[in-house]
């Protein structure tokens, strides 16, 4: 299947929703792996312990992350799928190496006890799991690969189906490991995050193959993209990745300064667990308006159809939190007391606009990857990182605006100067070459 030659909004749509989708089921992997370790011995351990385990995991892959938007935004042709190809492997071996240091080496007790600072308990607790998870970048990095060459040809329903049989390996695998052969729950979930991605990517490598035959048998006159197109590309990708990963430990720090840190880091917990939903929908849209952008003839659709998702989504929470929705959510699904609902509350009535900021965010991104701007995306994130900062550590504690709120206005008023920086880049850029620019080639 080949991007529509003629680009409107259901054109955008159609691209886009299997996408958002699979962000959407991707989300679940988290709930159904705390399901497992809340019901060990130590559930608390275990909770906290699978969280160091997914940080630490995500820090290690985070060179493979965007493997996404670069095999999107680079795989033409022939030659290209093959530069990009080599490139990944050779990112995927970087990653494996560098988790086999953190979780084979004394380089992890150094990074848990003095870096950060865990109690022994913890420690002792994920050592074993994170030697488990030493396949888990490598996968993810291939899996992303191959998921960018469908989304460059316009064919994202299977990705809906990978991660729905993900979400069912995880789920299934985790709990026959811990319920019926007894394995200590960190454990039994580190081996089921494993198997739910081999099979996805598995089920990638599958799919992919009529694209490969397709688009990738032969070669083309196109002259080749370089190793550093690649690298000027991806590398200021993967540092920004990296800077984004700092933001949740920011504004868990700021608000733990804060007077009823307690209750108000429980607070925004409960209303993430919400207002996240409509957050995570637009991190599919930077792939769409990549593969979509065609040396731009597709951008104002692809600009219709951001406005409509960023009003759909912030007045769609909003309607929400008007009907008492969110209410029901905190007190009934999530069992939370009535103090920590209306304190949730608050936060989700804060943070309305965050969904809409997303897609500009999204959009932005993925018009400059289309141009092969990625460092434009690094300089932007460094910007809302700092005034994320200031406004955490200098600003708020002045003002004494409750925990939530505080965080609710730094992460929208960060997230929007980065926004409004990305898109004065957009504004600037200057005329592309066949879709790339000449000094990328």
């Amino acid at each position: 299947m080949n991007p529509p030659s003629t680009i409107g909004v259901r054109s955008v749509a159609r691209l886009f929703w299997p996408l958002a989708v699979s962000w959407l089921f991707m989300s679940l992997e988290t709930p159904i792996a705390m399901a497992i370790v809340s019901r060990s011995a130590a559930p608390e351990v275990g909770a906290a312990g699978f969280l160091i385990l997914m940080a630490v995991s995500i820090w290690v892959e985070s060179p493979v992350i965007d493997l996404l938007s670069t095999s999107t935004a680079l795989a033409r042709s022939r030659g290209d799928f093959l530069r990009v190809r080599a490139y990944t492997l050779a990112t995927m071996a970087l990653v494996t190496v560098a988790h086999f240091l953190v979780a084979f080496t004394p380089l992890y007790g150094w990074l848990m006890r003095w870096v950060l600072g865990l109690p022994e308990q913890l420690v002792q607790a994920v050592h074993v799991p994170l030697q488990i998870m030493l396949p888990w970048s490598a996968l993810i990095g291939w899996r992303r690969f191959q998921q960018g060459l469908l989304i460059r040809n316009g064919s994202t329903r299977p990705i809906v189906v990978g991660t729905s049989l993900r979400l069912a390996t995880i789920g299934g695998a985790g709990s026959a490991l811990f319920f019926g052969f007894g394995l200590a729950a960190l454990e039994a979930v580190a081996m089921a995050l494993i198997a739910s991605v081999a099979v996805e990517c598995l089920f990638v490598s599958w799919v992919v193959r009529p694209v490969l035959s397709e688009r990738y048998a032969t070669a083309a006159e196109a002259p080749e993209v370089r190793l550093a197109a690649i690298l000027r590309f991806h590398v200021p990708l993967t540092i920004t990745t990296m800077v984004s990963l700092t933001t949740t430990p920011l504004l868990g720090a700021a608000i733990a300064r804060l007077p009823d840190s307690v209750r108000a880091l429980a607070a925004w917990q409960v209303a993430l667990t919400l207002v996240g939903l409509f957050r995570i929908v637009p991190f599919a849209l930077p792939e769409a308006v990549i593969a979509l952008y065609d040396e731009r003839r597709g951008r104002p659709a692809l600009l219709r159809f951001s406005w409509l998702l960023a009003a759909t989504l912030s007045g769609s929470l909003f309607l929400l939190w008007v009907a008492g929705f969110d209410r029901w959510f905190f007190a009934e699904m999530l069992n939370a007391p009535e103090a920590l609902v209306s304190d949730a509350r608050t936060a989700v009535l804060a943070c309305m606009a965050l969904p809409a900021v997303g897609v500009a965010l999204g959009f932005c991104r993925g018009v400059l990857a289309a141009e092969l701007r990625s460092a434009s995306r690094l300089w932007a994130m460094l910007a809302g990182v700092a005034l994320l900062a200031v406004l955490l550590f200098v600003w708020g504690p002045a003002t004494g605006l409750p925990g939530v709120v505080l965080a609710a206005a730094a992460l929208t008023a960060s997230q929007g100067l980065e926004a409004l920086l990305l898109w004065s880049a957009t504004r600037s850029l200057g005329k592309a070459v066949g879709g790339v620019t000449e000094r990328a080639l």
